[in-house]
C-alpha cells in the first residue's frame, strides 16, 4: 500500500477534439475536507512540466479561502511594583 496522499490536489487536461462547445480544460480535485453546498474554495494552477501522454496540462491544489487573523493587542498589563 502507498503513503502517497492526494487530498487537495487538482488536476485539468486539455479537451481532445474539435467540438466548438466543448470545454478547453477538464478536469478535478479531491477535497481536503467536507465541503458545503454554495461554499467558496480556492484554486490554484501551475504548468505542468510533466510532458508524458497521460500527464494533465496543468497542476494544482485546492484550499480554504483566506482569512487573516485578527491581530490581538500587546499585553498591556505591566506590574506596579516593578523593581526598576
Amino acid at each position: 500500500m502507498t503513503d502517497f496522499n492526494n487530498l487537495g490536489q487538482a488536476a485539468l487536461w486539455k479537451s481532445k477534439g474539435d467540438n466548438p462547445k466543448a470545454p478547453v480544460l477538464k478536469g478535478n480535485f479531491i477535497a481536503h475536507r467536507n465541503i458545503r453546498a454554495g461554499e467558496e474554495v480556492d484554486l490554484a494552477f501551475w504548468e505542468n512540466e510533466n510532458q508524458t501522454k497521460n500527464a494533465p496540462a496543468l497542476k494544482g491544489k485546492c484550499s480554504d479561502k483566506f482569512v487573516p487573523e485578527a491581530s490581538s493587542p500587546p499585553n498591556q498589563d505591566f506590574p506596579d511594583d516593578n523593581p526598576w
